[in-house]
């Protein structure tokens, strides 16, 4: 048991902190970090991923959990659940997700970097067409025009396409 404390040094370490921040009084209550840390499901790396550069340390406080947070981050293989693609959630996005983003510790990304550029392309085409598209026809400026024409042209709607580089070639007319 002692040989194993020794190769999470790191982590074990961390815990330790975390224990005393939350439990002032954790020496009268006899915690052990060790078998704290061994029995729940904690992410964690041994000390020589660490050095080796296999995972990173992560920083718990800055993290958005209930108990478990994560003390080191490697990289996760996963499925896109858009594409069927593999994809790495790679130990340096992990820490942006968990730290800077504060997502909820138990989540993870669904979608591959690429499908997820997607679908944000996608959400913010449709949010621009639908501001667009709740003004009158008469009311629309030409860079609107041209801006709801290139959307369609990029979903591949012709007949929305001609329909709108109709308006947008009478609106230009008339200016």
């Amino acid at each position: 048991m002692e040989k194993y404390k020794a190769e999470i040094s790191v982590c074990l370490s961390i815990l330790e902190n975390i224990i005393k921040i939350h439990f002032k009084q954790y020496k009268d209550l006899n915690i052990d970090a060790y078998e704290d840390f061994t029995n729940n499901n904690f992410e964690w790396a041994c000390d020589l991923c660490l050095k080796n550069k296999k995972a990173i340390i992560a920083i718990p406080p800055l993290q958005n959990h209930v108990w478990n947070p994560k003390v080191a981050y490697y990289d996760t293989y996963l499925i896109c659940r858009t594409c069927g693609k593999d994809f790495t959630f790679t130990k340096e996005e992990k820490k942006i997700w968990y730290e800077t983003l504060q997502f909820w510790i138990q989540s993870s990304p669904v979608n591959c970097l690429q499908c997820r550029q997607q679908i944000r392309l996608l959400k913010i085409q449709s949010s621009t067409l639908s501001s667009i598209l709740k003004k009158d026809k008469k009311e629309m400026s030409i860079e609107e025009l041209t801006t709801v024409v290139e959307i369609y042209q990029k979903w591949n709607k012709p007949e929305k396409v001609k329909h709108y580089e109709s308006l947008l070639k009478k609106k230009q007319m008339s200016s």
